[in-house]
């Protein structure tokens, strides 16, 4: 089984781009967060989502919600 080495993981605010990113790898048990990030904006709250850069040669797939966490789990396609 061939794994890629790290992954980006894009953090979403309301569905744009934050411009903050996480690199997850093996070394650190492919885990990490995002920390201290405002809880509304203008009033509302804000709903945070991750999308992961693409990884060649595997299909990713994104569970969870910012209370619980996210998952992603990358299926090979090769």
């Amino acid at each position: 089984q061939v794994r890629a080495g790290r992954v980006t993981v894009l953090l979403l605010a309301d569905g744009t781009d934050t411009g903050k990113t996480l690199t997850l790898n093996e070394a650190g048990n492919w885990t990490g967060s995002f920390d201290n990030l405002p809880k509304y904006k203008d009033g509302n709250a804000i709903a945070y989502t991750v999308k992961e850069d693409d990884v060649a040669n595997y299909t990713g797939a994104v569970t969870g919600d910012a209370t619980s966490g996210f998952t992603i789990t990358n299926t090979n396609t090769e």
